[in-house]
């Protein structure tokens, strides 16, 4: 993606929005005509992986035909058809690959069934009309009109035409070659040869039936509460982004998703644990007002036991996407959203609540409304109540290191009770020195060696590592932050921002020279998530 995007939300009320019957729902149809946006994320694999196997055995195939021909390796006219054959496959497997709405791919898959089992069927007919005619033989047809509805499930009718048609090219294969001069066969031959392509069109009905029969219930994974599912954002560890569409409302929104099979794995005890920790984080956002953390709209879970919340969608990217695609940032702009984040950790801590995993790929920068550069903080996933607000409230198990390796504070690393809101002031440095470095603070060939290090080595100033003009007085804060001991750290965000505030900047960065920089990358307005 050209852009990457996060979008979260907050809670108007703390209870948790159940669905109780996907009565609301569209029909099944609309999940196979390439609607659904789980069917769009998978089926371009599944028609690309049919194409690619069709093309594979037709070129092997052909291959040893052409090695082992008793005409002396000759060109036979019909590796024509076999040439036609595999460069249709390659065409869908083409198609696959580029930007074709999946509407349109789905019927071109269709189309494709029919075709490949025509080729399939002229090979058969030259062998049926020879003069040694194999009754006994079964075409490849069958398998290819019993499987392809299970890699390329389209709607009941468009897939049982497809079939149907699929099983015809064998009759219409016979009939061109006896029109060209080949042998006739008796009727009960013929019938004996092509019954089985109509046998195995029919057994497909059976996971045609399934399948959409499936959809209807996949309708209520697609549609959380009054969101529609649009079109997957991104992935990673136990959840999933969606962008999504209110039913009355025209206000876009993001849709967090914790992966089905990831509560599957589960014994009844973890998945209590999870879903109280999803809980957890939901009503975290929810509980916070800054405008630099994300907004949470709704949160709730499916019958499927499908947990999701829904969020703001944001137009952006995030901070390590930003120095990945543009590099390092003028030291100027570092402190303009360092500020920034500090402000959305003010409120958090201030509520007795530490994030424990601020790194750039949480920081996301956007615009929103007239406002260029503007912070979101994102991810409270990994939030706990601070010692002294706490009850009990941490879902991870004793000694477990939560946190990204690359900006664990080291006592995180130690996986200790004792961390608190100075663990998050760590982090911030170590997003600090990467917004002006465009490196981690400690490189490591592993992440045990990356978090070792933040418990023993020495950082170098971030000066040391760019070709950027760093104040000196960045460094020194930077380097403050970093201090292994919290004690000996900047003890709250308040006061990390105030220090950030007052570096002096020979060029400030202004809200022009922002816009300038939106307008040049970013020149139209677009929702995107990482």
């Amino acid at each position: 993606m050209d852009r990457d995007f996060q979008g979260k939300t907050t809670v108007p009320e703390h209870s948790t929005t159940i669905l109780q019957s996907p009565a609301d729902l569209k029909s099944s149809s609309a999940f196979f005509d390439g609607k659904a946006p789980r069917f769009q994320d998978d089926f371009r694999k599944r028609l690309g992986f049919m194409a690619a196997v069709y093309f594979t055995v037709y070129l092997v195939g052909g291959l040893l035909d052409y090695a082992l021909s008793e005409a002396g390796r000759q060109w036979q006219p019909a590796y024509w058809f076999d040439v036609v054959a595999m460069l249709m496959a390659l065409a869908v497997f083409a198609a696959t690959r580029m930007r074709v709405e999946t509407e349109p791919l789905l019927n071109t898959g269709l189309t494709f069934e029919v075709l490949g089992a025509f080729f399939i069927s002229m090979g058969d007919a030259a062998l049926f009309t020879n003069a040694e005619v194999r009754i006994n033989m079964i075409s490849w047809v069958c398998l290819w009109i019993a499987i392809f509805p299970l890699f390329v499930p389209a709607s009941f009718g468009k897939s049982l035409l497809a079939s149907l048609l699929a099983a015809s090219t064998g009759p219409l294969a016979y009939l061109l070659y006896t029109a060209a001069g080949r042998a006739v066969l008796p009727i009960n031959t013929v019938l004996t040869l092509y019954l089985p392509n109509y046998i195995a069109a029919a057994i497909s009905l059976v996971p045609i039936y399934v399948i959409n029969r499936y959809a209807r219930g996949m309708k209520a994974v697609e549609r959380m509460g009054s969101y529609e599912l649009v079109a997957r954002l991104g992935a990673g560890g136990m959840g999933e982004v969606w962008k999504a569409k209110h039913g009355m409302l025209a206000r876009p929104a993001a849709i967090k998703l914790i992966k089905r099979d990831t509560l599957t794995n589960l014994d009844p005890g973890q998945t209590d644990k999870l879903i109280a920790r999803f809980q957890r984080e939901a009503q975290s956002i929810a509980g916070l007002r800054s405008p630099h953390t994300i907004i949470l709209y709704d949160f709730g879970s499916t019958q499927d036991n499908t947990l999701y919340y829904v969020m703001e969608l944001l137009d952006g990217l995030d901070l390590h996407a930003l120095v990945k695609k543009y590099g390092p940032v003028p030291p100027e702009r570092a402190i303009h959203l360092l500020r920034q984040a500090a402000r959305s950790l003010a409120e958090a801590h201030a509520q007795g609540l530490v994030h424990r995993d601020i790194k750039p790929a949480n920081l996301f920068v956007c615009r929103l409304g007239l406002e260029p550069d503007f912070v979101k903080v994102l991810d409270f996933g990994l939030v706990r109540q601070l010692a002294s607000h706490a009850r009990d409230m941490t879902l991870t198990a004793e000694g477990a290191v939560t946190g990204t390796p690359a900006f664990l504070a080291p006592e995180a690393v130690m996986g200790g009770h004792d961390v608190d809101a100075r663990a998050d002031i760590y982090a911030l440095g170590c997003v600090a020195y990467w917004l002006v470095t465009g490196q981690y603070v400690f490189p490591g060939d592993s992440p045990m060696q990356m978090a070792m290090n933040h418990l023993n080595a020495t950082p170098v100033a971030p000066s040391e590592r760019t070709e950027l003009r760093i104040p000196p007085e960045y460094d020194q804060l930077v380097l403050n932050c970093l201090k292994k001991k919290p004690d000996e750290r900047i003890q709250t965000v308040d006061e990390l921002d105030e220090r950030l505030a007052a570096i002096p900047l020979t060029t400030p960065w202004t809200r022009e020279r922002a816009r300038q920089w939106w307008n040049a990358h970013f020149p139209s307005s677009g929702n995107t998530t990482a």
